[in-house]
C-alpha cells in the first residue's frame, strides 16, 4: 500500500520538511515483516536483514524533502536494497583482500628450491611494505602479523576502524601489485 505523504504527514524542522516519525512508524508497522523477508533473500542472516532495514528507516527519517518522494514504501524497499548491495560489495572486497595467497600459510614440505623462492618473496614483501606510508604499513603489520583486532589498531593509530580497513587493503593491493610485476 504505497502512499504519498500529505501536508499533514510532514513536519517542518528548521525550514526543511522531514518525514514525520509517526509516518515512518506506520510504514514500519505495515511493511517491516515484508521488508525483512525481502532482505533475508539477499543477505546472509536474519540479523543482517534487520540491520539493513533499520538503516533504511533511519535514512527515511533523514529525508530533507519527503514531498519529492511520492511512494515512501517503494523508496524504503529501494533504499534497503541499495544498502544490502553496498554491504555485500564491501564484504566481497574485504574477503578477497584477506584471502591473498601471498600471506596465507603454505602447508608443504620445504625443499631447497621452495625455501629460496620463499626467501626472495619475503624479501620483496618486506621491501614493498617499507615503501608504504607509516599508517598503512603499521595497520597491516599489527593486524596481520601481530594479530591485533581492527578496533585495537584503530585506537593505536588514532583513526577510525574503517580507515584501518582501508589502510590494510591499501597495503595488500600495493604488495600484490609489486609481487606480480615481472
Amino acid at each position: 500500500m504505497a502512499q504519498a505523504l500529505s501536508r499533514d504527514e510532514k513536519a517542518v524542522e528548521g525550514g526543511a520538511e522531514v518525514a514525520r516519525p509517526d509516518t515512518v512508524e506506520r510504514l514500519f508497522a505495515e511493511h517491516n515483516r515484508a521488508l525483512i523477508r525481502f532482505l533475508r533473500t539477499r543477505v546472509r542472516s536474519e540479523q543482517e536483514a534487520r540491520d539493513v532495514a533499520q538503516e533504511a528507516y533511519v535514512r527515511l527519517l533523514q529525508i530533507d524533502q519527503p514531498g519529492t518522494i511520492s511512494f515512501l514504501r517503494a523508496y524504503l524497499f529501494r533504499t534497503a536494497m541499495n544498502i544490502a548491495t553496498d554491504r555485500m560489495r564491501a564484504d566481497g572486497v574485504r574477503q578477497h583482500a584477506h584471502q591473498d595467497p601471498v600471506f596465507d600459510e603454505v602447508l608443504h614440505e620445504p625443499d631447497p628450491e621452495r625455501t629460496a623462492l620463499a626467501r626472495q618473496q619475503l624479501a620483496l614483501a618486506i621491501e614493498c611494505l617499507r615503501e608504504l606510508p607509516s599508517k598503512p604499513r603499521l595497520a597491516f603489520l599489527w593486524h596481520r602479523l601481530s594479530d591485533m583486532s581492527i578496533p585495537e589498531v584503530a585506537e593505536r593509530l588514532g583513526v577510525t576502524e574503517r580507515m584501518v580497513r582501508n589502510y590494510i587493503v591499501q597495503a595488500l593491493v600495493h604488495v600484490r601489485e609489486r609481487m606480480d610485476q615481472p
